[in-house]
């Protein structure tokens, strides 16, 4: 993403677990994780193709973005693309442009935004049902929702235990000590009870002729597009 040749991706340190593949669970690649120049993720190159493949960008000129947990290579494409309104919001914010903003009670009037980006963030809200209903809210009829999530096709339904709480027991069951649940196949059912048409849309099908391992991406991940309705 950064136009930069590398010999190769920095990995992640991490182990997956015995549970998360038996059940076939789609995140980042540890392997091939981190740009050593720009220090993108493969989720984020992942994205970007995505955008450029479906020319999502383009689209946001003149309108608003709500951008929750900014990654900031995308912040740069999103500015790049000229919208009118553009926030972005965290929980615990690390910079001064980014607003305080808790996903499950958005402080922003209904129908404000034509896009609102939320990638990574449901495996960790206490109610993921709630923080969908919030981004339909602030939605404008036809917005487009783009939240990438790490989830299993192999499980049928998401899978959360509020009664685990030691950080070892959460790496197993959900692949991280700090998510709080493993989405199944319903994972596009839970979103459309909030308001929402969409699908998971296969890498190939998008984006064709490239080499993953070159480009440091998870072919795995489809791209998770959901409309407001």
């Amino acid at each position: 993403m950064c136009g930069q040749d590398v010999e190769s991706w920095v990995s992640f340190d991490i182990e997956t677990s015995e549970f998360s593949r038996c059940i076939g669970a789609v995140g980042s690649n540890p392997a091939r994780l981190w740009c050593p120049v720009c220090r993108s993720t493969d989720r984020e190159r992942h994205l970007l193709m995505f955008f450029g493949a479906l020319r999502i960008l383009e689209r946001l000129t003149g309108g608003a973005v709500l951008h929750i947990a900014p990654e900031p290579i995308l912040v740069t494409a999103i500015r790049c693309a000229r919208p009118r309104h553009y926030v972005k919001g965290d929980l615990t914010p690390n910079h001064s442009s980014v607003e305080p903003i808790d996903v499950e009670r958005i402080p922003y009037p209904d129908q404000t935004f034509d896009l609102a980006v939320c990638n990574h963030t449901l495996e960790h809200v206490t109610d993921p049902g709630r923080a969908l209903s919030e981004l339909r809210r602030i939605l404008k009829p036809g917005g487009r929702l783009i939240c990438q999530t790490p989830y299993a096709e192999r499980l049928s339904k998401t899978f959360e235990e509020p009664l685990l709480q030691s950080p070892e027991q959460r790496t197993f069951l959900y692949g991280q000590d700090d998510h709080l649940r493993a989405f199944g196949r319903d994972i596009v059912a839970i979103i459309a009870a909030a308001g929402f048409a969409g699908r998971l849309i296969p890498h190939e099908e998008i984006i064709q002729g490239v080499d993953p391992e070159m480009l440091g991406i998870n072919e795995f991940e489809p791209f998770f597009d959901f409309v407001a309705v």
